[in-house]
């Protein structure tokens, strides 16, 4: 189903806590797979920019918060020094309707249970400041299918903590984000270096967002459509 037509899908939800508004505004909060880099997502190719664009051609009235930055996640810093739960101060407005939260595999190296009471701490802090709005939490991506376990560990950390905050959650790795080997459009999606989305991998995470945008829209109903 298209973007168009499953946001139309919303305008007839009947969901009784249905908060609607004239327009959809999102914060996005992530690390360099958000932040683009030299090797893809600069500018207009980056997968927020292409996600508006998106939206745009669905009718849907938007304006977006983004706050990224290469090397962040729940623990680490990153270049700005500053983790997910700063970003997000930065990103979340008065007004707020949806939160993304995407990342990091920048977590890697942290202890499990220091990382699950960082992760548990920070997305209390993040709901906190989101209010009401919806909250969605992406997990990290990975480039192929030798997925390290410390990665699919984080990702059920990561599932437990949204659900206790009411936030929902993606998996990337389940539903195999660059590598499905069925799929012929995961080919060039990943840069030389092994690590980070080409232009053509934004656009491709700017679909699967949308997806997620779509669904959010048509479950929650929390935006109106003309």
């Amino acid at each position: 189903m298209g973007l168009a037509a499953a946001i139309g899908l919303a305008a007839c939800s009947d969901s009784s806590n249905a908060q609607t508004t004239e327009q959809l505004d999102i914060a996005v909060i992530g690390d360099s797979f958000t932040e683009g880099t030299p090797l893809g997502g600069e500018g207009p190719s980056n997968w927020t920019a292409v996600l508006g664009s998106l939206l745009d051609t669905a009718g849907i009235a938007h304006s977006m918060s983004v706050e990224a930055s290469s090397g962040s996640g729940y623990v680490a810093p990153g270049i700005r020094n500053l983790t997910f739960a700063q970003l997000a101060e930065l990103a979340i407005k008065p007004g707020t309707d949806l939160v993304i939260v995407f990342g990091s595999v920048n977590d890697a190296a942290e202890d499990e249970a220091s990382y699950a009471s960082t992760v548990r701490s920070s997305l209390e802090t993040i709901r906190k400041r989101a209010g009401s709005a919806t909250m969605l939490v992406v997990g990290p991506a990975w480039v192929d299918a030798r997925i390290p376990a410390e990665i699919v560990r984080m990702e059920e950390v990561l599932r437990v903590e949204s659900l206790r905050v009411k936030a929902d959650f993606v998996n990337p790795l389940d539903q195999r984000w660059f590598f499905d080997p069925n799929r012929s459009n995961v080919v060039g999606l990943i840069s030389t270096d092994g690590l980070h989305p080409t232009d053509d991998g934004h656009a491709y995470l700017a679909e699967r967002m949308a997806d997620l945008v779509t669904q959010e829209i048509r479950e929650r109903a929390i935006v109106t459509v003309p």
